[in-house]
C-alpha cells in the first residue's frame, strides 16, 4: 500500500505539480485551426472572421474545451444557417459504420474540421450518400447503431481496420459528447448532460442504487450532493478517472478492469467509473494480488493509443477496451 501511493505521490509531485501552461501550445493550436477554418470557409465560398481567437492559453485549464461548440458557425468558419451533425449521431441517423464515414472521405464525402474535432453538414452529405449508395457490408443493424464504438472494436479485432481508423473513430465519438456536455443537473443532482440518448435512460435509472452503494463505502447516513455522492473532500483528493489512475500507478487500464471484476472497490455513476486510490491500495496489499507489467506515464497518457494495438493483436478483447471507453467518457 505504501508503494501505491508512493508512486501517486511521484506522479503529482513530478508530473502534475511541474506542469504549466504553455502559451507557445495555444498559439499552434491557433495556427492549426486556422488552416480548417479556411477550408470550411472555402467549401461555401465565404471569408472568415479570422479575428475570432481560435484558441487561449486558458484553454488547458479545465472546462475551456466547452467554447469549441459556441458560437460554432462563426467559430469553425461556416455560413450562419450551418447546423452541424456529429459522427455519432449521424452514424446513427444513415445507419452506416463510423469506419465508412472515414474510408468515404477518400471518395469525396464533404467534412468540417476544427481540430482535433470534425463533422458533417447533413443538408450537403446526404445527397452524397444518395449518390453513391451504401453497400450492404457498410451498413449497421438495431444493436450496431447502440454500440458503433463495440462494432469498430470488433472490426479491428477481425484485422478489417487499421488502429489508425479506429483512433479517428474513437475521436469522432468524444466529439459527440463533448458537444453535448454541459452543467444542468437533474433533480438528484447528478449530472445528466452529454449522455448517450441511446444509454441515457438506463445509465439514469442506475444511479440512485449506486449512489448507495458508493456512500455506503464511507460510511454516510446520507449521500452528499456530488454525483457520486461521496465526501466532496475524498471526491477532490483521491478519486480518479482510469486514465489517471493508471498513469499515477503505472498500471495497465486492463488490469484496473481485471482487477475491479475480482473485487477491488470502485465508485459508479453510470456511465462513469472511478477509484478512490486509498481503497484502491488497501485492496491490492490485502488482497496479495500478483504483481503486473508496469507501464509509463507517457504510455498510458492517450489511453486509445495504448489500447486500440491491443486489441487489434488479440492482447485485449473489444469488450474489454469498450468497457474502459464506456467508464472513462461515456462511449459505447
Amino acid at each position: 500500500m505504501d508503494e501505491l501511493l508512493g508512486r501517486k505521490a511521484w506522479f503529482d509531485k513530478h508530473i502534475c505539480e511541474k506542469f504549466k501552461p504553455d502559451p507557445k501550445w495555444a498559439g499552434r493550436w491557433h495556427d492549426r485551426r486556422i488552416l480548417d477554418v479556411r477550408a470550411n470557409a472555402a467549401q461555401y465560398n465565404i471569408e472568415p472572421d479570422e479575428h475570432l481567437p481560435r484558441m487561449l492559453p486558458e484553454y488547458q485549464r479545465s472546462r475551456t474545451f466547452r467554447d469549441d461548440f459556441k458560437d460554432v458557425s462563426r467559430r469553425w468558419g461556416v455560413p450562419s444557417e450551418v447546423k452541424l451533425s456529429f459522427m455519432r449521431e449521424f452514424c446513427r441517423e444513415i445507419r452506416v459504420r463510423p469506419l465508412a464515414l472515414l474510408r468515404w472521405e477518400r471518395e469525396g464525402l464533404p467534412v468540417l474540421r476544427y481540430f482535433p474535432w470534425f463533422a458533417y453538414h447533413a443538408q450537403r452529405v446526404l445527397p452524397w450518400v444518395e449518390e453513391r449508395g451504401v453497400r450492404a457490408d457498410e451498413r449497421m443493424n438495431d444493436q450496431q447503431t447502440r454500440e458503433p464504438l463495440l462494432l469498430t472494436l470488433r472490426t479491428l479485432a477481425s484485422g478489417e481496420a487499421s488502429v489508425a481508423e479506429c483512433r479517428r473513430v474513437v475521436s469522432g465519438l468524444v466529439t459527440s459528447t463533448v458537444c453535448a456536455a454541459g452543467n444542468e443537473v437533474d433533480a438528484g443532482r447528478i449530472s445528466s448532460s452529454g449522455l448517450d440518448p441511446c444509454w441515457a435512460e438506463a445509465w439514469v435509472a442506475r444511479r440512485p442504487e449506486e449512489r448507495k452503494a458508493n456512500t455506503r463505502k464511507y460510511g454516510l447516513a446520507e449521500a452528499a450532493e456530488n454525483g457520486f455522492g461521496i465526501p466532496d473532500e475524498v471526491h477532490a483528493r483521491r478519486v480518479f478517472e482510469i486514465r489517471d489512475l493508471c498513469r499515477r500507478l503505472r498500471v495497465s487500464p486492463l488490469d484496473v478492469i481485471r482487477r475491479t471484476k475480482a473485487g477491488m472497490p470502485c465508485l459508479r455513476c453510470s456511465p462513469w467509473a472511478r477509484w478512490d486510490i486509498e481503497h484502491v491500495a488497501k485492496w491490492l496489499s490485502e488482497s496479495g494480488s500478483p504483481a503486473v507489467q508496469e507501464q509509463s506515464p507517457q504510455e498510458l497518457d492517450e489511453l486509445d493509443k495504448f489500447l486500440l494495438p491491443l486489441v487489434a493483436s488479440g492482447e485485449a478483447t473489444p469488450e474489454a477496451a469498450r468497457e474502459v471507453f464506456a467508464g472513462w467518457m461515456g462511449l459505447m
